[in-house]
C-alpha cells in the first residue's frame, strides 16, 4: 500500500492540536483556589424525619493545574453529607476534604465552615389555613382592565408542625394566569404554592370568576 502523508489531513492537524491543548492543560503549574457557593448534598434523609434551616453552600479550597483550577465552576464540585441514621434534633456534622466529589485532576484541600448545621424534625403532620390570600394576576396584558371575583382564596398548608409554626402567611401565594384569553368573562383555577418543606393541599374557592375588560 502506497504510503500517503497527507491523507486526512484535517483530522490530523485535529487530533495534534487536541494532544497539544491537553498536554498543556495536564503538565501547567498547580495553584490553589477557593471556589465559593459549592452546594452540599444532604442524601438518606430518614423517612420520618425533614430537613430543614440546613447549610446550603460552602467554599472549598482545591489544588490543580492552573487551566483547569481557572476554569472550575461550583456546579463542578458537590460536597456530600450522609444523614442515615440521624436522630431527630439540630446536628452540626463535620464536612472533610474526603466528602467531596471534584473533576478528576483537581484536589480538594479544605471545606469552609469545616462543619454543616442542620434539623431534623419529626414528620408528625399537621394543616393550617391561611383565611385570605390574594391572587397574583400572571400574564396581565398592559391595555386590559382585570376584575377578579373573589380577590383573595383560603390555602390549606400541610407539613410537620414545627414548620407549620414557622410558616410566614407571605410566603403562601396564590395566582391565575390570563395567558392567551381574551376580553370576556372566564373561571379560571387558582395555584397556589409555598416554599420550604410544605405542601399546598387545598384552595377555597378553587375557581374564581375573571372579568377582562
Amino acid at each position: 500500500m502506497a504510503w500517503r502523508p497527507f491523507r486526512n489531513v484535517g483530522l490530523k492537524i485535529a487530533a495534534l492540536g487536541l494532544g497539544t491543548a491537553l498536554w498543556f492543560t495536564v503538565s501547567g503549574p498547580r495553584v490553589d483556589r477557593v471556589v465559593s457557593g459549592v452546594p452540599v448534598t444532604y442524601r438518606n434523609t430518614p423517612a420520618t424525619l425533614d430537613l430543614s434551616n440546613q447549610t446550603q453552600t460552602v467554599d472549598v479550597h482545591v489544588r490543580g493545574v492552573s487551566g483547569q483550577v481557572g476554569r472550575l465552576l461550583p456546579s463542578e464540585i458537590q460536597v456530600l453529607v450522609d444523614l442515615d441514621g440521624r436522630p431527630a434534633g439540630l446536628h452540626e456534622l463535620p464536612l472533610r476534604a474526603d466528602q467531596t466529589v471534584a473533576p478528576m485532576g483537581v484536589e480538594v484541600t479544605q471545606v469552609d465552615p469545616a462543619a454543616a448545621t442542620l434539623l431534623l424534625e419529626r414528620r408528625d403532620i399537621a394543616e393550617r389555613t391561611i383565611p385570605a390570600v390574594s391572587i397574583t394576576i400572571r400574564n396581565r396584558a398592559s391595555n386590559r382592565q382585570v376584575e377578579l371575583d373573589p380577590e383573595t382564596v383560603a390555602v390549606t398548608v400541610t407539613g410537620s408542625t414545627a414548620a407549620l409554626g414557622r410558616l410566614d402567611p407571605a410566603t403562601v401565594a396564590a395566582e391565575v394566569d390570563l395567558i392567551g384569553l381574551g376580553v370576556g368573562r372566564h373561571v379560571l383555577t387558582v395555584r397556589a404554592t409555598v416554599g420550604g418543606t410544605l405542601t399546598t393541599t387545598q384552595v377555597r374557592p378553587s375557581t374564581v370568576l375573571v372579568q377582562i375588560r
